[in-house]
């Protein structure tokens, strides 16, 4: 369960501290082990991004006291230890000094308090709780930004919101002609798409005309048997062309990559996709279909842009970029390292680093169920499409990324049994649906069983799986209780 404002308000008032082990971080929650060190700048530009965030977003609570590590079964932080320390190492009058010089506006209703420990009453843990901040005060400005290394600052604005690892800093100039305008966020956001378009570039735009999608399934209407192996080739230039370009946005080129992709094999459009903001297929991209509280989504954090005309992008810079294209390409790329992927055990294994077989699993269902969704809105509804899963640079910096099919927790799973290496540095796994709304759980056991193929598993060791009559499916039921 997501850790509301109030509850964790509520453990910090009995005191009894202990309460908060096990808990994940998320939007509203956030974590720190001791206080910031606010004689460095770097600390106190932390701290502002830390509070601009929340306030950007819908509010939060960042506890400074509690140490966290990461989980295997949750895509979070998990509080693992209490560290409590005594008032005199916090002071909230500094704390809300530095935020007056380094956020505008001020944060209404801000509340920065020490809270003593029921064990022992000399120490405790501090608090920052951000409340919901009205809409007329967004957004919530960084007035100075430096970068490691810097000794000075330069005065500039800096916008950061919650699960948006990217600030994009604005000089005091660029700031003021923007208000002078009557600048609104709708306004920004707009300004934002239009940049993102122009700076798509020519090039994307020639590679579109080159080989359009719709096209290419066209021609493959009728032609001799001899072409279609053309045809197909074509369309698998504009899949990689693609799947290259969203990498290239979340700069993960010359890193692990993970990819799951789909596209229709016959003309298909979505009409609705730049319809408005508030659509059904919008909230989805912005709000991908998920299992459980800290699971391993398809959520960059980001809203849904247009791009060019051509399709809508959310991204997060580093981490994760969703792709829906007006001809029906959908794609999801995140981290095929410890970001995501490798998720949970940081310690090499032989050398080398783990697939996460919850984070597999999961997310290969959820993008199953988020295609199924999604192409209920495309003319023709639901059409036969090809749905893959490609993983590159597998071998990476002398690291190799190998699996065990074992579920997590399980005694093999934690001596590392049956760990075997990728026999390539890419892999694509790559399946067909005929006709009809997708099963998302059969689909998925099929892509996710050819990975395993792959390294050399059978099927019957994939974990968390079930029966459904003939078939085998990703099992979401035991993915749901992790």
């Amino acid at each position: 369960m997501l850790m509301q404002i109030s509850e964790t308000k509520a453990i910090l008032d009995s005191g009894e501290f202990e309460k908060f082990v096990g808990e994940v971080e998320d939007q509203h929650f956030e974590c720190k082990g001791a206080p910031y060190r606010l004689e460095n700048n770097l600390q106190k530009q932390e701290l502002a991004k830390d509070v601009a965030g929340f306030a950007n977003a819908d509010g939060g609570v960042i506890v400074i006291g509690l140490s966290t590590e990461k989980s295997a079964t949750s895509f979070g932080e998990k509080v693992s230890k209490v560290r409590p320390f005594s008032s005199d190492l916090f002071s909230p009058k500094q704390y809300r000094d530095i935020l007056r010089t380094w956020l505008y506006p001020n944060v209404t209703g801000l509340d920065i308090e020490w809270y003593p420990s029921t064990r022992d009453r000399a120490v405790g843990m501090a608090a920052l709780i951000v409340p919901p901040q009205h809409q007329s005060l967004h957004p919530f400005l960084l007035t100075r930004y430096i970068t490691e290394g810097e000794k000075g600052t330069e005065i500039v604005f800096g916008y950061v919101q919650r699960r948006i690892d990217e600030v994009q800093p604005y000089t005091v100039q660029n700031i003021h002609a923007l208000m002078s305008q009557g600048i609104s966020n709708d306004f920004v956001s707009q300004r934002l798409e239009a940049l993102e378009a122009l700076s798509y570039g020519v090039m994307n735009r020639l590679q579109l005309i080159q080989f359009p999608m719709e096209e290419i399934t066209e021609r493959g209407k009728g032609i001799v048997e001899e072409s279609k192996e053309q045809v197909k080739q074509e369309m698998d230039k504009q899949t990689m062309f693609r799947i290259d370009q969203a990498i290239a946005e979340v700069n993960i080129t010359d890193k692990p990559a993970y990819i799951l992709y789909a596209y229709p094999i016959v003309k298909t459009s979505v009409p609705d996709l730049f319809a408005k903001r508030t659509s059904e297929i919008t909230s989805l991209l912005r709000d991908p279909p998920k299992l459980r509280s800290h699971g391993f989504g398809l959520d960059t954090g980001d809203e849904p842009r247009i791009v060019a005309g051509q399709l809508r992008r959310a991204k997060s810079v580093g981490n994760s970029i969703i792709e829906f294209w007006r001809d029906g390409f959908l794609i999801f790329i995140a981290s095929g390292g410890d970001d995501f992927l490798w998720w949970g055990r940081r310690k090499r294994i032989q050398g080398g680093m783990r697939i996460n077989p919850i984070a597999l699993a999961e997310s290969v269902f959820l993008f199953c169920e988020l295609s199924r969704r999604l192409f209920r809105h495309a003319v023709p509804i639901s059409p036969p499409m090809n749905i893959g899963l490609s993983m590159r640079n597998l071998i990476f910096d002398n690291i190799f990324c190998g699996l065990s099919p074992y579920e997590v927790g399980s005694g093999s799973w934690e001596f590392s049994d049956n760990f075997k290496r990728p026999p390539e540095p890419k892999v694509t796994t790559e399946a067909r649906w005929e006709s009809g709304e997708i099963n998302a759980p059969k689909l998925a056991f099929v892509l996710v069983s050819g990975l395993y193929e792959w390294y050399g598993f059978e099927h019957e060791v994939i974990p968390y799986t079930a029966k459904e009559g003939d078939y085998t499916i990703i099992d979401p039921k035991a993915l749901e209780v992790l």
